[in-house]
């Protein structure tokens, strides 16, 4: 019995800690995006406003905090369901053991075979619940690792990073500048929440340089 559920045991936790160890860093990911939209849109905020990109902002915001969440909350539950997992694996495997040992204790008038008494058994449910110990506390520890892990992958790519080049010798000159700008057909409203305006109408602006 002991045989048959360890191997059962490890290739539940490889599996689901592989499981778990993607969504934690698929969430470092969306995380270093959430944090770069919100630095960046804060920034510029008045840029933003001017082009009146607000709501598009809000809304690319939006998804990417609705993905953060979706992430989270897989890893988050794949990590907490390691320690259940092993714990059903071992109470399932000691209930294996009382099974077969109670078979194998029962006499032959009941249709068992009578080899071993009852001290043996409890020695073996004693010997089953500490094989399968270690394996809980792996999945307890493994949760942390993979958070651990998850993040300092982030760190390490961000370290492996080429330099940028030194520009500091580099001077920009410029020998003559010429350049005429103008503004043609330029239109400007004004509104409110009943009447929409016009303030500058087909206005023209030129700048000889």
């Amino acid at each position: 019995v002991v045989v048959i559920a360890l191997p059962i045991a490890l290739i539940l936790l490889i599996v689901v800690g592989g499981a778990s160890q993607k969504q934690f860093v698929k969430r470092q990911n969306v995380l270093s995006d959430v944090s770069g939209q919100a630095e960046e849109t804060y920034a510029a905020f008045n840029i933003v406003r001017v082009f009146r990109a607000r709501h598009r902002f809000i809304d690319r915001f939006n998804n990417s905090n609705e993905e953060l969440r979706k992430s989270s909350s897989k890893a988050d539950f794949l990590a907490d369901v390691m320690n259940p997992i092993m714990s059903l694996v071992g109470n399932l495997m000691v209930s294996a053991i009382c099974l077969v040992s109670a078979w194998l204790a029962a006499p032959a008038s009941q249709g068992g075979l009578q080899a071993i008494s009852i001290p043996v058994i409890v020695t073996a449910v004693t010997y089953g619940n500490q094989l399968i110990m270690p394996l809980t506390q792996v999945a307890q520890i493994l949760a942390s690792l993979s958070q651990t892990a998850a993040a300092a992958s982030r760190v390490f790519a961000f370290l492996a990073e080429e330099d940028q080049e030194d520009e500091s010798d580099k001077t920009a000159t410029i020998e003559k500048v010429e350049g005429n700008i103008s503004f043609e057909n330029f239109v400007a409203f004004f509104c409110n929440s009943k009447t929409i305006g016009t303030l500058v109408y087909s206005l023209v602006i030129a700048v000889l340089v």
